[in-house]
């Protein structure tokens, strides 16, 4: 998927209990400014820390709700990001 720059894209809808694991595997083009985790329907975000591409992972959700995945692209460049969920 594209993400033009200074945006934010969802995908995915989940619905995640309370303390389950979800692994993320991303792969993007090449940006620094880059934001990848989880949100709830809440406007809970989840956000990975030094995320790197092809690197995979591992969040856990804090309550039971329904999940997105977000990419937020930080920088002035549109970027391509591809990635694998798994719960």
């Amino acid at each position: 998927m594209s993400v033009n720059p200074n945006t934010e894209k969802r995908v995915g809808s989940y619905k995640l209990k309370a303390n389950q694991y979800v692994t993320l595997k991303i792969s993007y083009s090449s940006t620094n400014k880059i934001r990848v985790g989880i949100v709830s329907k809440s406007r809970k975000y989840v956000a990975l820390k030094n995320i790197k591409s092809n690197d995979i992972q591992r969040t856990k959700v804090g309550e039971t709700d329904t999940y997105w995945i977000f990419v937020q692209n930080n920088s002035n460049k549109k970027i391509t990001v591809n990635g694998i969920y798994i719960c």
